[in-house]
Order: structure tokens, then C-alpha cells, then sequence
């Protein structure tokens, strides 16, 4: 789990991944057919959450700090 975690974490596949997913719910097909199937609107709700929070935990996370007085 961690794993796959940490691959779609990437900061280079992360936001590939939120724009897309972003896209994909307005195709205008796509869209309409989700606004009138209960099921299908509570799943893009929980992909479109579940993806923004494993975007944005990327700029939530701080960075190990570095020791006074360490080599760079």
C-alpha cells in the first residue's frame, strides 16, 4: 500500500493524475450520465476527495529539516 503510495504521490505523476481525473468527470458525457445515477456521483465525490487529499498531502507534508552545522 505504501508502495502505491508513493508512486501515485510522485510529484511528477501527481498532478497528471489530479487534472485527469478533474477532466474526465466533465466530459460532457460522462458528466451528465453521473448527475442522474446516485451511485456514480457518490463515487466521483470519493475519487475526486480521496485524489485531493493525496495531492495536496504533498504541499501538507514538511521536509525533513536538516541539523545545524551538516555538510551539504
Amino acid at each position: 500500500m505504501q508502495a502505491t503510495l508513493s508512486v501515485l504521490q510522485h510529484p511528477v505523476l501527481a498532478p497528471f493524475l489530479f487534472v485527469g481525473l478533474l477532466y474526465f468527470w466533465l466530459i460532457p458525457q460522462i458528466h451528465t450520465r453521473v448527475m442522474l445515477d446516485a451511485n456514480l456521483y457518490e463515487l466521483m465525490n470519493w475519487s475526486m476527495a480521496i485524489n485531493g487529499v493525496m495531492f495536496w498531502s504533498r504541499s501538507w507534508i514538511r521536509a525533513p529539516s536538516r541539523r545545524r552545522g551538516s555538510a551539504i
